[in-house]
């Protein structure tokens, strides 16, 4: 069962992905959670620090997956994975990410030094399993492992900014991704 407090984290993260922060208000989010306003006021001291847990607890899952559920063992089996995971049916994602991200870096100006670790971390990731295909013969390249890495981390960003941008839906981000990062690996495969 839900604490009160799970529950409205949960439902505030969902209103958070639909709206902007300034558009979500302390009332709808009560409301949306079926608990009183002392309920939240209990919890959370104002809707910012809220909003801080949510986008703090975001990042932590996107990096925790790097480092626990993807199949490392070779390159091809963590993008595909990493794919399966971002555009995964039945997951609570929603191209909005990016806006959280953004609003955060707009409400909270250390939320950049957070994001700018997690962000050398998944990189880090990639770069580990890039190594370990160079090392087994997986792919073959004269370019750096961190080269690599920011080609396949920037063409997911960028993906997932052109995304919000024109409204692509999961299914088409996904073909999209697997297509762009097939063609780099058959690229690094040679």
């Amino acid at each position: 069962m839900k604490t009160t407090r799970e529950t409205i984290v949960r439902v505030s993260f969902q209103l958070f992905l639909r709206k902007s922060f300034k558009e979500v208000t302390i009332k709808e989010i009560v409301e949306n959670a079926g608990v009183s306003q002392g309920a939240f006021f209990h919890y959370f001291k104002t809707k910012d620090e809220l909003f801080l847990e949510i986008v703090e607890n975001s990042l932590q899952t996107m990096l925790d997956m790097h480092f626990t559920k993807f199949d490392n063992s070779s390159l091809y089996k963590y993008y595909h994975d990493y794919i399966e995971w971002l555009t995964g049916e039945g997951r609570d994602f929603d191209l909005n990410y990016f806006s959280l991200f953004f609003d955060a870096l707009k409400l909270f100006p250390h939320f950049r030094e957070k994001l700018a670790k997690i962000q050398q971390a998944e990189l880090d990731a990639w770069m580990k399993v890039i190594h370990g295909a160079k090392s087994i013969g997986e792919i073959q390249t004269t370019m750096s492992a961190e080269q690599i890495a920011k080609m396949f981390v920037s063409t997911s960003d960028g993906i997932g900014i052109r995304s919000i941008l024109v409204g692509t839906d999961g299914p088409s981000m996904k073909r999209t991704l697997m297509e762009l990062w097939d063609g780099i690996y058959l690229e690094l495969k040679a």
